[in-house]
């Protein structure tokens, strides 16, 4: 199984490892590019993405399916019940995702 591993703040964590929110955004970035695409500019594959709520060994994480990324075309803003508004920029990426794979419960031992 191919992850694309990704660190969250503890909101944004919050509101995705219960379902209420389907996409990450990021700036665009050498770093997030180099996840997202292959050295021939093709886009890379991943079964899922594992958000990690910190940096620590046992920190809690959950997997969600992996759906690919856009850029954003426009200025937008995003309101999440009980959580950030995000503003985007034409450029910033967005990485879709689906279902919830791992459950945050089920996923504190990895």
């Amino acid at each position: 199984m191919k992850i694309l591993h990704l660190s969250l703040k503890k909101a944004p964590f919050e509101i995705m490892s219960k379902g209420d929110k389907k996409m990450e955004f990021r700036k665009r970035s050498k770093w997030i590019m180099s996840r997202l695409l292959n050295k021939d500019g093709s886009p890379r594959h991943y079964d899922v993405v594992q958000f990690v709520n910190g940096y620590s060994k046992d920190a809690p994480r959950f997997q969600v399916e992996y759906k690919g990324f856009e850029y954003e075309d426009q200025v937008r803003e995003y309101k999440y019940n009980k959580g950030p508004v995000i503003k985007t920029s034409p450029g910033d990426i967005i990485i879709k995702l689906g279902a919830i794979v791992t459950p945050l419960s089920q996923d504190r031992a990895l």
